[in-house]
């Protein structure tokens, strides 16, 4: 069944002026903006356009490091139904690759075999709302993050883009880009990224600098010690990421905040996957409220809350309580 919503936000085309493409062959609807694609000024989105999860199928990919003797592929065989950020499989869902780092040699990460989910050795893939929402998350912001084609990203300072250029001068010769029947991803396509620089084209997770830690894997390792009260933390993936409930934290979005009735903080967590597809999901008990914001219109400000079933039921039962008031 097509949807004619956005499946990251839930709202329909047309909303604050945000265009939908439709993935042809599976069916998945999102916004440009909301998946990480280049606005379409004039006219409507093409017809002709495929998501990422789509457009990888039957297609090979390298996934052995610059330098390697021995040249290491694998193909995408069908549409990728798991996620390496929660453990919902199963279903049509936004998607994006998962990259093991940034920059013009990034390749995709390999999962091995998960005997107790029934899952093979397999190129690795997240849940783009996964993706966003931890990436977007006040409690771990940054530790997951977009990049382009070309392995940049959103803030990548001119001396980071020249340093990776000079890498590329003396390996662009080596065989080993990410997909096997693309160019290398050289310093060219760096320095002309045209239209693409608004297209997210996989994510990366942050890792370990020089074999040592960051503030970013401090944070990661923090948050995977969170146990997922959905899920129980059961069959999930090593590369897993938990949230806390946003309820009441001191930045939360003004319209939630004045709904929930104990000041406090909540200290239940769960996986942007489970909160979305997980059991026990209301009808309109919305768990995870994500919008990238906008640059002009009503709704301007990004918004990505999580929330705990207790805490999603107050923030929907009080906004149609505020509403009944404001009919009387």
């Amino acid at each position: 069944m097509v949807s004619n919503k956005c499946e990251l936000c839930s709202k329909k085309n047309g909303f604050q002026g945000f265009k939908c493409r439709t993935c042809k062959r599976c069916g998945l609807c999102v916004h440009e903006t909301c998946y990480g694609l280049p606005k379409t000024i004039d006219g409507e989105p093409s017809s002709d356009w495929m998501c990422h999860a789509c457009k990888a199928v039957g297609r090979t990919f390298v996934i052995s490091k610059p330098g390697d003797k021995n040249v290491r592929t694998m193909k995408q065989e069908e549409r990728p139904s798991d996620c390496a950020l929660c453990p919902i499989v199963g279903g049509v869902h936004a998607m994006h690759p998962l990259y093991d780092k940034h920059g013009p040699f990034g390749r995709p990460v390999l999962l091995r075999a998960d005997r107790r989910r029934n899952l093979p050795d397999r190129l690795a893939w997240v849940h783009s709302a996964c993706a966003y929402g931890i990436g977007s998350s006040r409690l771990a912001g940054g530790c997951v993050f977009g990049c382009f084609d070309d392995g940049g990203y959103v803030g990548e300072s001119s001396d980071e883009e020249e340093s990776d250029d000079d890498d590329d001068d003396e390996d662009h010769a080596e065989k080993g880009e990410g997909e096997h029947d693309s160019s290398p991803r050289s310093k060219r396509a760096r320095k002309d990224r045209g239209s693409a620089e608004s297209t997210v084209h996989h994510f990366v997770i942050c890792g370990k600098e020089n074999g040592e830690d960051t503030d970013w894997t401090n944070v990661i390792r923090e948050c995977r010690a969170l146990k997922c009260y959905l899920c129980g933390n059961s069959c999930c993936p090593p590369t897993h990421i938990p949230l806390q409930c946003c309820a009441n934290d001191k930045d939360e979005f003004h319209e939630h905040k004045p709904r929930h009735k104990d000041p406090g903080p909540c200290f239940e967590a769960l996986h942007v996957g489970c909160a979305r597809w997980g059991p026990h999901q209301a009808p309109h008990h919305r768990r995870h409220y994500f919008f990238p914001g906008a640059s002009e219109g009503a709704f301007t400000d990004p918004v990505n809350e999580i929330y705990c079933d207790l805490h999603a039921r107050e923030v929907y039962e009080n906004k149609q309580q505020q509403k009944q008031k404001q009919q009387q």
